[in-house]
């Protein structure tokens, strides 16, 4: 992935000038840096959720599914219900919370669950969409450590040879996903 961001700006502010990135294809690639510095824009800005900038982005990637900072399930149904939205295969489903430790949870209401619970089910969902770019904002938030080595297991299982990019502020992350390449902006 090659990536010329010429001008980024949020009014007067100065976001990104004259940026230029080469991403690995089919790695995982760390962007890390101080709140504000532009992380989460460069997400939206790769998944063409955000194009009011001058520059370029070339990937070849077809279809980009993104894991955004907010859990943004359905709160009033089940874990289940939230998921099938995305696939029809229960089975897979059932497996993903399985393996984030959330057996016996399919049937509750999401609104009931803690915060890190939401994440992982969040992460199953974004999972089960099928997908040749993988965009993770902040993905272990509200996880304790065993979690996210358990959680962690699942997503390098399921986006094995594709290409990864995660925001984050842990460098922990970076063994735990086996980052080839850390960008700090």
């Amino acid at each position: 992935m090659k990536i010329n961001i010429v001008n980024k700006h949020f009014g007067e502010k100065v976001l990104f000038s004259n940026l230029s990135l080469s991403l690995p294809d089919n790695e995982t690639t760390l962007i890390m840096g101080e709140s504000g510095s532009g992380k989460t824009t460069l997400l939206r800005m790769i998944a063409s959720l955000d194009e009011s900038y001058e520059g370029t982005i070339k990937t070849k990637e077809k279809r980009a599914t993104m894991l955004f900072q907010e859990n943004r399930l359905i709160e009033n149904i089940s874990v289940l219900s939230n998921l099938l939205l995305v696939t029809d295969d229960e089975e897979k489903a059932k497996e993903y919370l399985n393996e984030v430790g959330l057996k016996g949870e399919e049937k509750s209401i999401v609104n009931t669950l803690s915060g890190g619970m939401k994440r992982r089910v969040s992460i199953c969902r974004f999972l089960l969409v099928p997908s040749s770019l993988y965009l993770l904002d902040e993905p272990f938030s509200a996880m304790d450590e065993e979690t996210i080595i358990t959680t962690s297991r699942l997503i390098k299982r399921v986006v094995k040879n594709k290409t990864i990019i995660v925001v984050t502020h842990n460098p922990l992350v970076r063994e735990i996903l086996d980052a080839k390449l850390v960008v700090s902006l």
